[in-house]
């Protein structure tokens, strides 16, 4: 598993359990990543190791596929939204 600066995961493991958040450091030699979480509505730095995340993913598909499923959702959007 390897993980990039930016990518949203979710703890998974440890105090900070449930909690999600975004990759600021990542340090392969160690197996270990700083995640921003946000605790009391300010931004804390958290060092976890690989086995203590996992990445949150996120919609790989075309936009025809994103607007199909959006729309069985009954979720309109404007393209503005979508980047158009």
């Amino acid at each position: 598993v390897s993980f990039e600066k930016g990518e949203s995961v979710k703890v998974i493991d440890g105090p900070f359990s449930n909690f999600d958040g975004v990759v600021d450091d990542v340090r392969p030699d160690k197996a270990k990543v700083r995640v921003l979480v946000s605790i009391f509505g300010r931004e804390t730095p958290v060092d976890l190791e690989y086995a203590q995340v996992q990445k949150i993913e996120v919609f790989r598909g075309s936009r025809e596929s994103l607007l199909t499923l959006l729309s069985y959702c009954n979720i309109h959007v404007t393209p503005r939204f979508l980047g158009v």
